[in-house]
């Protein structure tokens, strides 16, 4: 007997929209201010992920998912050349 197992429904891309306005806004804050410890670049790599993985993107959302996962990359690459990662205003 056949399995009629589907794969998990996804989230609409509706909804996906306020995901990807929040992590376009904190990316560019972090740009602005620096990264906080805790919040580096695996932490916005696998958020991006997740709205990838888990949202019906439509084409133009998901083409700024792949533009915040190329800035989250750049931003943790150029912070961990600089001084460990840390910047001084956490100090």
């Amino acid at each position: 007997m056949a399995s009629t197992i589907s794969a998990p429904a996804k989230f609409r891309s509706v909804l996906a929209e306020r995901e990807i306005d929040h992590l376009e806004k904190m990316l560019r804050l972090s740009r602005a201010q620096g990264p906080v410890p805790h919040l580096n670049g695996a932490y916005w790599t696998a958020r991006l992920t997740f709205v990838q993985e888990h949202f019906d993107l439509v084409a133009e959302q998901a083409k700024r998912v792949k533009v915040l996962l190329c800035v989250s990359a750049t931003n943790d690459a150029a912070h961990s050349k600089i001084g460990g990662g840390m910047p001084s205003w956490i100090a």
